[in-house]
């Protein structure tokens, strides 16, 4: 029995008992069809010959459709700031008036997250595509840029939109609704060709003007934790490309989460946060020895602004990633790193992979330019979860301190981030 026939066998049901409340029922049913109708209608050919079949029928709930519920008002206003403060609204803008486009290529990454955003871009660009071709009187042009991406929604949001749509080569998780270059365990994967995938998705990454890319879980030090081998290697290979960005081409990588996915220091206060679960890993390799050392050095110092309960800190997600510094490694940490067996299997397979994988982070961050990290506010609250993030920075800064890396993590929008409901973070160096 299909949704909408459960729908109508709990109507008559009703409309046995009591009348008068199975009416309005039955009339909010009838004005959720109207808005349904025209999609049904217009999908109908397709399935007449099965063409949505694995969608409609292959899986009772895909998870990816659960995920993209979840958080959903949180990942809807992340979408709406991106448009604004992302340079979208101004490709739109100039697209609508006829002049050449503002991003020549953007890429959007997998997730339910960036999904929101890639449908927001195409309600927004067909209704601006509709507007254009009423002016001009002729049919309907696409947007004169190129879409690059993993993500299985782009491929059907923006299809007949943009003038070139250019998914990465990999094979389809309905996880992620996304298109993976590597395999999701490491037992027999095909090196040669994982160690080539990741040099072409690296070099595409590389002639993007704009980046979307989001995570499972954020640590201001480990950076992006996401779950399974090949969704981390994926986004290694992104940030890869990224790392080749010269800075007079003033290019930018958006990293956009919601709140409850950040990793405090350590759990104090009110606020939850969504812990990385076991099966995730981290997308760079472990810390460094001096990063290590300035974790122990920041966790004993008594700072009379923020004085830290070292009964928190102790055995702390951070505090596990702080032994991981160490030379010789604990047996039972469970932080994982799937990056590291990658550069060792790439490398005795004699596979050219002309990027820094050993390299942490925070190096990363060091020489890599235009981040711009995105964490959307909760509802209810904003402003405590604010001063959360705030006081994240800070404590974060204060390990940053104590490195010779010499940058930080400054606040951009600090003014108005919870009439945003985002708050827009950016690296100074």
């Amino acid at each position: 029995m299909t949704t909408i026939e459960k729908h109508f066998a709990e109507i008559l049901k009703e409309l046995n008992s009591n009348r008068d409340a199975s009416l309005d029922m039955l009339l909010r049913s009838v004005h959720s069809l109207i808005d349904v109708l025209p999609i049904a209608a217009a999908l109908r050919p397709v399935q007449d010959h099965y063409l949505l079949q694995g969608l409609l029928f292959a899986q009772a709930e895909i998870q990816f459709f659960q995920r993209l519920r979840k958080q959903s008002e949180q990942k809807r206003v992340l979408a709406e700031y991106s448009m604004r403060q992302c340079e979208l609204q101004e490709q739109l803008q100039a697209f609508q008036k006829g002049e050449p486009p503002t991003l020549n290529r953007v890429f959007f990454e997998s997730g339910s997250t960036i999904a929101h955003l890639i449908g927001m871009f195409a309600n927004a660009l067909s209704k601006a595509q509709r507007k254009r071709s009423a002016v001009d009187g002729g049919d309907p042009e696409p947007l004169q840029s190129t879409i690059v991406t993993n993500n299985l929604t782009a491929v059907t949001a923006l299809a007949g939109l943009v003038a070139n749509l250019e998914p990465v080569q990999g094979r389809l998780s309905m996880k992620y609704f996304g298109f993976f270059p590597f395999s999701e365990d490491d037992q027999n994967p095909n090196w040669r060709q994982e160690g080539k995938r990741f040099n072409l998705l690296a070099e595409d990454i590389e002639t993007c003007d704009s980046v979307f890319a989001t995570c499972s879980n954020f640590s201001f030090l480990a950076g992006p934790i996401v779950g399974g081998r090949d969704n981390c290697l994926t986004k290694r290979s992104m940030y890869s490309g990224a790392a080749r960005w010269d800075d007079h081409l003033k290019r930018q990588f958006y990293l956009v989460f919601h709140f409850q996915k950040l990793v405090p220091l350590f759990n104090s206060g009110p606020r939850k946060f969504e812990s990385p679960q076991q099966s995730c890993g981290c997308v760079f390799s472990p810390p460094s020895k001096d990063l290590g050392d300035a974790i122990t050095r920041w966790r004993f110092a008594q700072d009379q602004d923020d004085p830290v309960n070292s009964n928190e800190f102790d055995g702390s997600w951070h505090d596990r990633f702080r032994e991981l510094s160490a030379k010789d490694r604990r047996s039972d940490n469970i932080i994982q790193f799937p990056v590291e067996k990658f550069e060792e299997a790439t490398s005795q397979n004699r596979v050219r992979v002309p990027h820094e994988l050993s390299q942490p982070w925070l190096e990363w961050l060091k020489y890599s330019i235009g981040l711009n990290i995105l964490i959307s506010l909760p509802e209810e609250n904003p402003g405590e979860a604010f001063e959360c993030i705030r006081n994240e920075v800070f404590r974060n800064n204060g390990v940053l301190d104590r490195t010779d890396l010499g940058i930080s993590y400054a606040i951009r929008n600090d003014d108005s981030a919870v009439s945003d409901s985002v708050v827009h973070l950016e690296v100074q160096r």
